[in-house]
């Protein structure tokens, strides 16, 4: 079968024969990327980076985010996010669509346990093509800290409530006929990992600390139950079989820390 999904927005995955769409609620943030280690009590880092994120199979999202925290202590960090996220590339040739563009943001506390493990847990929300959505999740950081250049894999997993969703009829082409799907989001799970590197720059005493040059790779896994509620066209309307839903995503990330 034709497999679609949309994760924030309409990204569309095919792998088969027939037909359908998946709809998810989104995830609190976009995968996270960073060491383990916290900023320092009273030390704020200001990041800004980008990435790439495309559907096994399927289409592409684009993201750039922007990050700041805090050192409340030498182990505890608060920690905000904000993130933009666009779809390109997508197999979609259908005449109606909902929007391309959706929203997050993210509010969190990270916790040194060692040097090499820290804990992670935050509340994020936003808006996209059918509706909001609040979200909760934790993980873990494993990385091997070190002055020169520090591997880290980031994890971490959570759940999405659909807030105020609304139901939208997708349409799309597929070996030349035209498919109309009702669909409305479910509550959503999600897993991720990031494997990736920390160059740190030290500047010593003066107004900007250090900086720290991130990239990695990033792997998310959605699942939820099928938010399809029905084909639609011609004004009429058919059920369909109900079924479990998942997908996944590779990504490739990079950001710029400066921290003051």
């Amino acid at each position: 079968m034709s497999k679609f999904s949309l994760w924030f927005l309409p990204v569309f995955a095919m792998v088969g024969a027939g037909c359908s769409v998946h709809v998810y609620s989104p995830p609190a943030r976009v995968p996270s990327l960073e060491s383990a280690a916290t900023v320092g009590e009273g030390k704020t880092g200001v990041a800004l980076g980008g990435g790439y994120h495309g559907e096994l199979f399927g289409g592409e999202i684009v993201a750039g985010t922007g990050r700041v925290r805090h050192g409340l202590d030498d182990k505890t960090d608060i920690v905000g996010e904000a993130s933009l996220l666009g779809s390109v590339n997508s197999n979609d040739t259908g005449t109606e669509q909902p929007g391309r563009y959706g929203a997050l943001g993210y509010v969190g506390l990270k916790r040194a346990v060692t040097d090499y493990l820290s804990l992670q847990a935050g509340l994020g929300g936003g808006g996209y093509a059918f509706g909001g959505f609040v979200a909760a999740s934790g993980g873990a950081v494993l990385a091997w800290e070190n002055p020169y250049v520090v591997p880290f894999l980031s994890t971490e997993i959570g759940t999405s409530l659909p807030v105020g969703g609304t139901e939208q009829v997708v349409s799309f082409e597929d070996d030349g006929k035209l498919h109309s799907q009702l669909h409305r989001p479910s509550v959503t799970g999600y897993g991720s990992a990031t494997l990736g590197l920390r160059i740190p720059i030290v500047f010593g005493d003066g107004p900007i600390k250090s900086m720290n040059l991130l990239g990695g790779m990033s792997l998310l896994y959605l699942m939820s139950d099928d938010s399809r509620i029905a084909n639609v066209g011609q004004g009429t309307r058919s059920p369909v079989d109900s079924d479990f839903q998942d997908s996944g995503y590779v990504g490739l990330q990079g950001a710029l820390e400066v921290v003051f």
